[in-house]
């Protein structure tokens, strides 16, 4: 059974939220779930990781095509406001949970966004897989 669960989109991301706090604590970070913060921009998280690494945007995709673009508000980004990295997490169809970790800088500006772009742009150090090898 994959790692990633929850039927609503609160429900994933909640969950995404405490798998990123686990991982980050395990690599010796502090790190804290956080629910309806807003930021600078006026923007309300509904969910988002506090660290010392700074703090952790939640995207919990419910999709399991590999080949499937990320919904986000690419015109206007007021939700990466104060961010420093974005947690972006699925299910694979082999019930395997990827959590890539993307830098918040490199998500500015951007038009689109795919699975496989979000790989390319990750931090290979903290992104990490759950369930079975492959």
């Amino acid at each position: 059974m994959p790692a990633l669960t929850g039927k609503s989109v609160l429900e994933r991301k909640k969950c995404l939220a405490n798998l990123v706090v686990k991982r980050l604590v395990e690599l010796g970070h502090q790190a804290q779930v956080v629910e309806n913060r807003t930021n600078e921009a006026g923007h309300t998280d509904r969910v988002v990781v506090d660290s010392s690494l700074g703090l952790v945007h939640i995207t919990a995709l419910s999709s399991t095509n590999p080949n499937d673009a990320i919904p986000y508000q690419a015109e206007e980004q007021k939700w990466i406001a104060g961010k420093s990295y974005s947690a972006i997490g699925w299910n694979t169809k082999d019930n395997r949970t990827l959590v890539f970790f993307v830098p918040a800088n490199l998500m500015e500006g951007r038009t689109d966004l795919t699975k496989d772009s979000v790989r390319k742009l990750s931090s290979k150090y903290l992104s990490f897989v759950l369930g079975p090898t492959a």
